[in-house]
């Protein structure tokens, strides 16, 4: 009889003398949790240990899913699984279970640990994090239950170069580095390195600052000196955690900016002129092919580039230090202060220059100063003031002043000068000018004997301690002395009315500079006369006064019955008075004589000539004609005595002794 063998459960049904086996599902276990590799593979490592206690082949499905729930996405998978015994089982993507579909993983020896890899590049391009689920089944097809990994992270995104930028730019002579920045769009940053190629040679790295997605400014190495012919070009590459970098080259070319030269050499070689010698920077020179152009930038009262031959211009002028040599700058101002600089450029990029050098300032010689424009004006008053004027230029603002008058045979100092005496601290240079006046007091420098000189000159001299300018008057009248008058000249009254008189006098000589005869009535004193003060009488008022041969003029205007005292001068152009020749009249008073004409038999002759004169002078004062009554009522203008002759043709004539004329009430 034979055996039963097995074990007893409910659904086992057992037939004589057969042994059954149970079955079990499969395991699975994450033994080693997924991790990206770092070397820029974009892979992920991972294990899982598989057992069958049926001891069957086990096959593995492996998915992928951004979330530890699912949904669940098959995973491609690369490369040859490692095992801890058996054979190696074969992958292939094209199936549900990706590994040991064929060849499955033993476990006839019981657990056993698969090694595989992911190709995460294969399946997803982002960065972020992942899970994988691996489900086994045996030959019966028997699923496992699913094991699900830790979250992992993963980044299959290679880094991508947002910024690049030289930061000092253009590159700087005499350097070994170059300031370089970079930014990169990278959330799992690691190394930066800044890349810089010299005149298109090779590439040197510099490593900068690690874990960051930007650089900041970044001193990279350019692996020579650069000079000032140079030029460069920047890169940078990037890797990130997972050992995914980006190299990015930009095909820029950066022109290096030469070293600043030396300072210019600036000589003062006259009032215009300035000698100036660029140099070179000796370091920088020194490292080029060929040699540097250099332009030479003056300011002052003019900016502008110094040209080829010596003038200033709008446009710089770049020739080599051989070609300048030392270059005569012209056309400047007298006694200005300029600036002289100098700069150069890259002979391989002529917009590329260096720094100007620092200033060199020289100030030009002075120039002579300018008197220009010298005037007298002769005094009309008396006073004997000479206002001279003149105009000054100089490019030196201070200088001293010097008058003198040529009296015939020499210059001669003035003295009693009031005025712009000097010295003058604001005289502008061309074309302004600075108007000086001054007032010779000629009475005062030549005093009592006084001079009369018809060839004077005024000069005026300034001095502004480096040179000295002149200018001169034209030849003018210098006149103090008075105008001559014979001491014995007699005024004399005559021709009265109730307002006018007629007032004569000898001739009283001659002047070189005679202009008119001036008399003043005064109602007050001889002094008030003297004084000019009183009712003047001149040339205004009878043209006859500007000539010296004149002898006679009848004053008007005159008030009735008035004792007037006379002050009569002679008087030049110059405004100088005579001595006075005085004289004292009375003016007319409103009186009347009636003279009545009868012949021998005592009858009235009417139509009568009446003369009538002054009993004390014998001067006629009026003649009139009797009335139809034969009387006449002469004005005679006092009341002094009067005698008259009476004539008519056919009576003959008589006079008639003291006579009183009466006033008219």
């Amino acid at each position: 009889m034979g055996q039963i063998y097995g074990v007893l459960n409910s659904a086992l049904q057992l037939e004589f003398g057969q042994t059954i086996e149970k079955q079990f599902d499969p395991t699975v276990v994450v033994e080693v949790q997924p991790a990206q590799r770092l070397d820029g593979s974009k892979l992920v490592d991972f294990s899982v240990e598989v057992d069958d206690q049926n001891f069957q082949a086990i096959k593995i499905k492996i998915e992928r899913s951004a979330s530890a729930s699912g949904p669940w996405v098959a995973a491609t998978i690369v490369g040859t699984p490692t095992v801890d015994f058996g054979n190696v089982p074969d992958v292939n993507n094209a199936n549900p279970f990706q590994v040991g579909t064929v060849t499955g993983v033993e476990t006839d020896e019981g657990a056993n640990t698969v090694g595989l890899v992911w190709d995460v590049d294969a399946d997803l391009n982002l960065v972020t994090t992942y899970y994988l689920q691996i489900t086994v089944q045996d030959t019966n097809l028997d699923d496992s239950t699913p094991a699900v990994s830790s979250g992992f992270p993963i980044d299959t995104i290679s880094p991508i170069n947002v910024t690049l930028t030289l930061v000092v730019s253009p590159p700087l002579a005499l350097l070994s580095t170059a300031s370089v920045s970079a930014t990169w769009n990278d959330s799992s940053p690691d190394l930066n390195y800044i890349r810089i190629k010299v005149n298109g040679g090779a590439v040197v790295e510099t490593v900068g600052p690690t874990n960051v997605t930007s650089t900041g400014t970044v001193a990279a190495n350019a692996g020579v000196v650069l000079y000032g012919d140079d030029y460069i070009q920047i890169g940078a590459r990037h890797v990130d955690d997972f050992g995914s970098f980006t190299i990015i080259d930009s095909a820029t070319t950066h022109y290096v900016k030469p070293a600043t030269p030396a300072l210019v050499t600036a000589v003062v070689t006259g009032k215009t002129t300035v000698d100036v010698t660029p140099h070179e920077n000796a370091a920088d020179a020194a490292g080029i092919t060929g040699f540097f152009s250099h332009a030479i930038f003056v300011s002052g009262d003019t900016n502008g580039w110094v040209q080829a031959g010596g003038t200033i211009g709008p446009g710089a002028v770049h020739q080599t230090i051989a070609t300048w040599g030392t270059i005569t700058v012209i056309g400047l101002l007298a006694n200005h202060t300029y600036e002289f600089r100098s700069k150069t450029r890259n002979p391989n990029s002529i917009s590329v220059s260096s720094d100007y050098t620092s200033i060199v300032e020289v100030t030009t010689e002075s120039l002579d100063p300018v008197v220009q424009n010298v005037t007298v004006t002769q005094p009309t008053d008396g006073t004997g003031v000479y206002v001279i004027e003149a105009e000054l230029q100089d490019d030196y603002p201070t200088i001293t002043i010097t008058y003198e008058y040529w009296d015939g045979d020499s210059w001669e100092a003035m003295i009693a000068v009031t005025g712009d005496t000097g010295p003058f601290f604001d005289v502008p240079s061309s074309p302004a000018v600075k108007t000086i006046t001054l007032n010779w007091n000629a009475l005062t420098q030549f005093g009592i004997d006084g001079v009369n000189q018809t060839n004077a000159k005024v000069r005026v001299i300034a001095n502004d301690g480096t040179g000295t300018g002149q200018d001169e008057s034209v030849v003018f009248d210098l006149d103090t002395t008075l105008p001559t008058v014979d001491p014995n000249t007699i005024v004399t009254v005559s021709e009265i009315t109730l307002t006018s008189q007629r007032l004569s006098w000898s001739i009283v000589g001659s002047d070189t500079n005679f202009d008119s005869y001036e008399l003043y009535f005064s109602a007050i004193s001889f002094a008030d006369a003297l004084a000019r003060n009183g009712v003047k009488w001149d040339k205004v008022d009878d043209a006859a006064l500007a000539t010296n041969t004149t002898d006679t003029t009848v004053v008007t205007g005159l008030t009735i019955d008035t004792s007037y005292f006379v002050a009569f001068f002679a008087k030049d152009t110059l405004g100088n008075y005579s001595t006075a020749i005085l004289a004292a009249f009375h003016s007319g008073l409103d009186a009347v004589l009636r003279v009545t004409a009868v012949d021998q038999n005592g009858y009235l002759i009417p139509a009568a000539t009446v003369y009538v004169y002054n009993t004390l002078t014998g001067v006629l004062v009026t003649s009139d004609v009797t009335n139809s009554e034969g009387y006449v009522d002469a004005q005679v203008f006092d009341l002094s005595p009067k005698f008259v002759l009476i004539m008519k043709a056919g009576y003959g004539s008589y006079v008639l002794d003291d006579q009183e004329p009466e006033a008219v009430a």
